[in-house]
């Protein structure tokens, strides 16, 4: 094809990318007591018991279906979670891990591609209106899913993340490197606030104390 139809071809498929992010943008938000999709990131280390306390303060009438995303190698995780919810037919993902505990840095790249490319798939299927993440490695690739499918315009969905009850003094790594994909960092230490950012657009605003929560 000639150089001119490659252009209009871009010119068009850029227009019809708009398109849908302006559709997606003006759509109304959904009344208080409309029902929300929540999808959350369960992790082992005391993140799947943190999660769990954080959802018994959730109004299940309204955020629902809910679904949950796990590493494969998690099988306490997913116990726990079967047990708070009390339903067998509630829908736990799988994911590979993207590394582990002492993997060479080399191996654990092919992991990451693996678990990143699951991730796609299950937040595509699932499409959640909310996703609740405390900071297991295994939400980094859920949370850039969603970030990627939200400004592409595919579906809207609100982006949280709570900071783990034992973060005392500063945001953890993974809270750090997701701030500018994710809507809200909570934290439950006033420590761990950064100083007030000099722009309202820096990323650090989004960080909010909520208190100890938990």
């Amino acid at each position: 094809m000639s150089s001119g139809t490659w252009f209009w071809l871009l010119v068009c498929g850029m227009v019809l990318f708009l398109l849908r992010v302006l559709m997606v943008s003006v759509q109304g938000a959904k009344p208080r007591t409309a029902r929300i999709r929540l999808m959350c990131v369960l992790g082992s280390g005391g993140h799947t018991t943190e999660m769990i306390r954080l959802l018994r303060q959730v109004d299940k009438a309204r955020f629902t279906p809910r679904s949950y995303v796990a590493a494969r190698d998690d099988p306490m995780s997913v116990s726990k979670i079967r047990s708070f919810e009390g339903l067998e037919d509630m829908k736990v993902h799988l994911v590979t891990r993207a590394r582990h505990v002492g993997q060479p840095y080399y191996t654990a790249l092919f992991t990451s591609l693996w678990c990143c490319m699951e991730s796609v798939v299950v937040v595509w299927r699932e499409k959640p209106a909310m996703l609740l993440v405390n900071g297991p490695g295994t939400c980094v690739p859920v949370v850039l899913a969603c970030w990627v499918f939200r400004t592409l315009g595919f579906f809207r969905c609100r982006i949280v993340y709570v900071e783990s009850f034992c973060r005392v003094r500063s945001l953890s790594l993974s809270a750090r490197m997701l701030m500018p994909f994710v809507d809200r960092v909570m934290t439950l230490w006033k420590t761990t606030v950064p100083d007030a950012p000099s722009r309202a657009s820096q990323p650090s605003a989004k960080v909010q104390y909520i208190g100890p929560v938990l």
